[in-house]
């Protein structure tokens, strides 16, 4: 209990309170987005109360995850690198499958059980979630897609930073290159092949919606960019110590000025829905020019994923009115052990409340309201997934990165 309870000295805070945050938000998200397979028409209620958009947008979470992995991953090469000017490539992959496979194949076998119902009980058919390609090749675990775009970045991020990184005068210019060719195919999916516009105004689960989130929202060639800035606040972090030391200590009002405009990023984009879940009566971009709509799709996720690494940062380095409050939110013992069993947590989330979703509502809604049976599957769904995800954590995941300590390269 020690271990989920105890931060260890090398652990960063900051980093294990975003990403409980994460994870609770992505499953408040999932339980609001799921109560439509059980209450046709439920999730739309939600527009009427603006100070619960951010649940709406609970597909952030995800990418709170890219900027935290990347960092962490990033973080590991980078200190390697700096320490032995060499890299163990096969240390690493080795490590990766000990730490995320084996908790994954037991995942996979509990899905076989909790959505049985819904034809997911063929074994054969998760093989797309074994390769990690299920982003791209349809799967029945389908919410796994963001690991699958962690792992694809993980086998190709090694070897650009030890082939082709050193190679770049100014590391910048290989950050910059990287992010700006992921905003570009953002731009052509936007203006040229899907010509989207804001709101986007689909159903859940409909053609429509099927077809935006299969071929544009789930792609790694254009999600990838959160892990991205995750590593180049790692490159800084290791590399740049005393020149951002300087910075958090010397340029005081800048970075003040920063660290707001990173909280004002991070809340205007949580709280401003775009319709990709369920059509919207009222919406800012009604009343916008197209273009401003577009743009704002385009640039909503490496804006929000760059506000996140300066907070990152900032928590690790600033001292100011902005920042002191976040950082010791973020600190929070609380989430210290929501952090640990965040990974057993997400794989676990989306089939427990799909599963229990139509049982409570057939139990309950002879004397609760819709809104009132949705706040019970949020409360009983968060209760059971993380029990069940304190059991997958000590009997799966920690047994297994014992091994993987033990293992000599």
């Amino acid at each position: 209990m020690n271990k989920l309870l105890n931060r260890s000295n090398s652990n960063f805070a900051v980093i294990d309170g975003i990403r409980a945050i994460a994870v609770l938000w992505v499953i408040f998200f999932h339980a609001w987005l799921f109560q439509q397979l059980t209450i046709p028409g439920f999730i739309d209620n939600i527009y009427n109360y603006p100070l619960f958009y951010w649940v709406t947008k609970g597909d952030l979470g995800v990418d709170l995850f890219f900027v935290i992995s990347g960092f962490l991953i990033g973080g590991i090469i980078f200190k390697e690198i700096k320490s032995r000017d060499s890299f163990n490539f096969k240390r690493f992959y080795v490590r990766r499958f000990l730490r995320l496979m084996p908790v994954y194949i037991f995942a996979i076998f509990l899905n076989l059980y909790f959505l049985k119902e819904f034809h997911q009980d063929n074994l054969l058919k998760y093989w797309p979630n074994i390769l990690y390609i299920n982003n791209y090749v349809s799967a029945p675990m389908g919410w796994t897609w963001s690991l699958a775009i962690e792992e694809q970045f993980y086998i190709v991020i090694p070897f650009l930073l030890v082939f082709i990184f050193p190679k770049f005068r100014n590391k910048a210019t290989f950050f910059i290159v990287l992010s700006a060719i992921s905003i570009s195919l953002t731009w052509y999916y936007v203006y040229i092949l899907k010509q989207y516009r804001l709101p986007f105004n689909y159903t859940f689960f409909t053609k429509d919606w099927s077809a935006w989130f299969n071929s544009y929202y789930m792609v790694t060639h254009l999600r990838y960019i959160g892990l991205l800035l995750g590593v180049a606040t790692a490159y800084v972090n290791v590399y740049k110590t005393q020149e951002i030391k300087n910075i958090f200590e010397n340029k005081t009002s800048l970075v003040t000025f920063f660290s707001i405009i990173s909280v004002i990023a991070f809340f205007v984009f949580s709280f401003t829905p775009v319709g990709e879940w369920m059509p919207m009566k009222t919406s800012i971009f009604y009343n916008l020019d197209i273009n401003i709509g577009r743009w704002y799709e385009i640039l909503t996720r490496p804006l929000f994923s760059l506000s996140v690494s300066f907070i990152i940062l900032a928590c690790i380095y600033g001292n100011n009115f902005i920042i002191n409050p976040i950082n010791k939110f973020l600190s929070a013992k609380f989430f210290y052990p929501i952090a640990q069993v965040s990974y057993s947590a997400y794989l676990f989330h989306e089939m427990f409340i799909i599963w229990v979703s139509p049982r409570l509502v057939k139990y309950l809604s002879p004397t609760y309201s819709n809104t009132q049976i949705f706040f019970i599957t949020v409360f009983v769904s968060l209760f059971v997934i993380l029990i069940v995800a304190v059991i997958m954590y000590y009997l799966i995941e920690q047994p297994f990165q014992k091994i993987r300590d033990k293992i000599k390269f």
